[in-house]
């Protein structure tokens, strides 16, 4: 068969005209010129060459091409309802020779470019401006969730409250604002589950205060009114006020948001840990703080009052002044009576006992095993535990104390021991690793050690004697309240009369005489006494 040599596809574009190099290089600049002259013609002259245009067009120096016939061809496409792509007019500018339109398609390498400053170019913004950048990018980002999150007046005032209440259910607060006609906002304290918090100046006794506004959800509402009861109990129960725990002033409604008034006081501890930069805190500093502790849940779960915390952590824990150390638990929207356990989803995380973790139920000695996380996070710095979801916190409590004893899991909810322990045997049983945490094989001891030898050649002193046999006792102190069973764990008796914290008892008895010898209550109370003389030194 005879071969055809079919027309390559230059020659079948030159079949058709190819542009000389004249009209490819100052084809955009010629076409521009044209749309302006172009626009400057009446549309009813359009029909035959005009002069006029001829006129306005430039003059050009090569012969290669004739305006003319540029002018025809596009009146031609003008009049058969078809626009030419060099005439698509898309946006406009403005240049020294006047109004210009420009197509989306335009040359790279036009010769007219829109004028711009340095600092707009994305170049520059992402580049030395990328900080700027960032920063007005989150700018409008948070402008665009405070217009989200206020709701309009002008919806339904019972599904909005009036514009008072956002989407989130919590009170849009103000500075500025008088709340029952008597407390003024200064300050947006801090947000949590149960709502915000605000701090504001009670006018009326001319002292500021906390206010805890709660969200307008039903279920919150009834914890709120639970809370209520329970610290009006506890501080009536304290009304020397040497138990530990924030007192409630009193309540009230506004704009359909429970309103709670606490006194107001200083940072929390782990606010007090980011000012070390989690560096940890002294030996003696914790001592003076768990002990605190200690007396606040000695009072929390006694026979007269009968309450769980159930969310105990640095967060939940204040003091009273900035420049002292003495403290007060706060916090109370969790906590339960102890024959009124409502919910099995309690604790934070971190803090979280494993009878709760495994669903096993629970009692008082959960506050314990929270406060033996806390003590441990106080002289370190850093979480004991900080597992991403409940099996990665087992995971972690077993690689620190060993697997739990048997009769523990056989007494736990089969739901939740299938998910995290593969039974070998009747009594044998073996974890399922967490994909989040790989294994230390570290003991509890040796990460107390550690930041004690740490402590001790950050100061630049050798570790006394003494000091060693205080680090010594405050392993056993927290290796007794992380226990698995907590019917083995401390209790808040047992915690008190610690050798850890023989110091600061020695202390309260040699000045007990000199700072109560005007009390007038029961001095065969030698509980109360001791820890009014401790809340006295500690101050």
């Amino acid at each position: 068969m005879k071969k055809v040599n079919l027309p390559s596809r230059n020659s079948r574009r030159h079949r058709h005209g190819r542009l000389n190099a004249f009209e490819k290089k100052d084809r955009p600049i010629f076409r521009m010129r044209l749309r302006s002259a172009a626009a400057a013609v009446p549309s009813s002259s359009l029909t035959t060459p005009s002069a006029s245009v001829a006129a306005a067009l430039p003059s050009l120096s090569s012969p290669a091409i004739s305006p003319s016939s540029l002018v025809q061809r596009d009146q031609h496409a003008l009049g058969s309802n078809r626009t030419p792509h060099h005439l698509e007019t898309v946006e406009s500018y403005q240049t020294p020779g006047g109004l210009v339109s420009e197509s989306k398609r335009r040359n790279p390498t036009s010769a007219i470019k829109r004028s711009r400053q340095p600092q707009q170019r994305p170049l520059y913004k992402l580049s030395l401006g990328l900080l700027h950048t960032y920063r007005d990018i989150n700018n409008k980002y948070c402008q665009q969730q405070r217009v989200k999150a206020r709701i309009s007046p002008l919806q339904n005032a019972d599904d909005v409250n009036s514009g008072y209440t956002d989407q989130n259910f919590d009170y849009v607060a103000s500075a500025g604002e008088v709340l029952d006609s008597r407390y003024q906002v200064i300050r947006m304290v801090g947000k949590g589950s149960f709502g915000v918090v605000v701090e504001a100046h009670d006018m009326l006794i001319k002292e500021n205060v906390a206010l805890k506004i709660i969200k307008t959800r039903k279920s919150f509402f009834r914890q709120a009114f639970t809370e209520i009861r329970i610290l009006e109990k506890l501080n009536a129960q304290d009304p020397n006020n040497c138990k530990n725990i924030v007192r409630l002033k009193r309540h009230f409604q506004h704009k359909n948001h429970l309103c709670l008034v606490y006194e107001l006081l200083s940072f929390n501890l782990y606010e007090l840990l980011r000012s070390k930069k989690f560096s940890g805190l002294s030996i003696n500093l914790v001592r003076k703080f768990s002990y605190q502790i200690l007396v606040a849940l000695h009072f929390l779960h006694s026979k007269n009052i009968q309450v769980i915390h159930c969310d105990l952590k640095p967060e939940n824990i204040l003091l009273r002044n900035a420049k002292k150390s003495a403290l007060k638990v706060i916090d109370f929207g969790s906590s339960c009576f102890a024959n009124e356990k409502i919910y099995t989803y309690i604790q934070s995380r971190f803090y979280r006992s494993p009878e709760v973790i495994l669903n096993r139920g629970y009692g008082y000695m959960i506050d314990i095993w929270s406060l033996g996380c806390i003590l441990v996070e106080l002289f370190t710095g850093r979480p004991l535990f900080t597992g991403r979801d409940e099996h990665d916190q087992m995971c972690q409590i077993c690689d620190l104390l060993g697997m739990p004893p048997a009769y523990i899991l056989e007494t736990s909810r089969p739901e939740k021991i299938e998910k995290m322990f593969i039974k070998l045997s009747a009594t044998e049983y073996r974890l399922i690793p967490s994909i989040h945490f790989k294994p230390q094989n570290i003991s509890l001891s040796e990460i107390i050690k550690a930041k004690h030898a740490e402590n001790a050649q950050r100061l630049q002193s050798n570790k006394s004697q003494s000091t060693d046999q205080e680090v010594a006792k405050f392993i056993d102190l927290v290796s007794r309240m992380l226990q698995y069973d907590a019917a083995k764990r401390i209790t808040t008796v047992e915690a008190l009369t610690h050798p850890f914290f023989r110091p600061l008892i020695t202390i309260a008895t040699q000045t007990n005489t000199n700072i109560y010898n005007g009390y007038n209550g029961d001095v065969k109370d030698k509980s109360n006494l001791a820890m009014k003389s401790m809340t006295a030194i500690i101050s």
